[in-house]
């Protein structure tokens, strides 16, 4: 492994993982709205 290949992959978790925050934040809005998201619980992460 290189040190490029792990730039890239912290590179692509951080992205992944804001990416979910942002859908987790967007779940609970739903939620408190009393919408349960059925799609992203089935969905796969990748």
């Amino acid at each position: 492994m290189s040190k490029a290949d792990d730039r890239c992959k912290l590179h692509v978790a951080v992205i992944i993982l804001k990416k979910m925050e942002k859908e987790i934040e967007r779940i609970r809005g739903m939620q408190k709205e009393g919408v349960l998201c059925r799609n992203f619980c089935e969905a796969p992460l990748f």
